[in-house]
């Protein structure tokens, strides 16, 4: 089983967004302690997916940029191990090390 698997990924992409999205909120809203001041009124520039908590629902199009978006990093980064293993030199190694991080 890879560890770079792009399913895997994204359910672990998805639930971590999940969370910082649960845990995210005003202190004094999770409490249930709400003034109205402390929440802001939605204005008409908002967008279609934004909730009255102030929090963004994932829409199907958000979910499929993400995926695009981990799949081509993968096959970055998977071309530079490439290039590590197959480099002759030292400095190429160092080179395609780093590349390894700089192309996410």
């Amino acid at each position: 089983m890879s560890l770079l698997n792009p399913t895997r990924t994204l359910r672990l992409g998805i639930l971590l967004v999940s969370l910082i999205a649960a845990c995210g909120r005003d202190s004094n809203q999770a409490a249930g302690g709400d003034t109205g001041a402390s929440r802001a009124q939605p204005s008409a520039a908002a967008t279609p997916s934004a909730r009255d908590d102030g929090a963004v629902a994932l829409t199907e199009a958000d979910l499929d940029a993400y995926e695009r978006g981990l799949t081509k990093e993968i096959e970055l980064v998977r071309a530079a191990q490439e290039r590590e293993r197959t480099a002759t030199t030292p400095q190429a190694r160092g080179e395609a090390m780093q590349a390894q991080w700089k192309e996410q």
